[in-house]
């Protein structure tokens, strides 16, 4: 998976353009990721997949149009091997497991880490509440100033 030089090339389906622009701005912080294309509905999502034929695609499947579900099974019809990311807010919706054929998949409730910002900007940070760490040694840990999620 991945391009040649190692980035994993993502494709982004949602209807909502705020929700494209939360993941766009958070894949834009990983280096071995890329967003390539994006799609607002089912329709466009299998044009962009056949034309981009991305790493992975993050998919919605309540979409205007053609929804996320017909848009999977017509995106593996053609390509089986496409690896599909369901963006859904029903953790327990039985459409999930039926586009999946019982593979994982994200529900939206999921809570992406954040970056803590006394690490930002090339400050020292500040210790962790509770942490036994100082600042500097918090911003420089694997996970680089990561927040527990609240």
């Amino acid at each position: 998976m991945g391009s040649s030089d190692g980035v994993i090339r993502v494709l982004i389906t949602d209807d909502h353009p705020v929700m494209r622009d939360g993941l766009r701005a958070a894949i834009a912080q990983e280096a071995d990721m890329e967003v390539v294309g994006e799609a607002a509905d089912g329709a466009e999502a299998i044009e962009r997949y056949r034309a981009l034929q991305p790493d992975v695609t993050l998919i919605d499947l309540q979409m205007p149009n053609v929804d996320g579900l017909e848009a999977i099974q017509a995106i593996r019809a053609d390509y089986p091997q496409a690896v599909m990311v369901v963006l859904t807010t029903f953790p327990g919706d039985a459409r999930v497991t039926r586009a999946m054929k019982r593979r994982d998949f994200l529900s939206a409730e999921i809570r992406l880490p954040r970056r803590d910002p006394a690490c930002g900007a090339g400050g020292r940070g500040r210790a962790p509440r509770g942490g036994r760490r100082s600042g500097a040694e918090h911003c420089q840990s694997p996970g680089f100033g990561i927040a527990d999620a609240a």
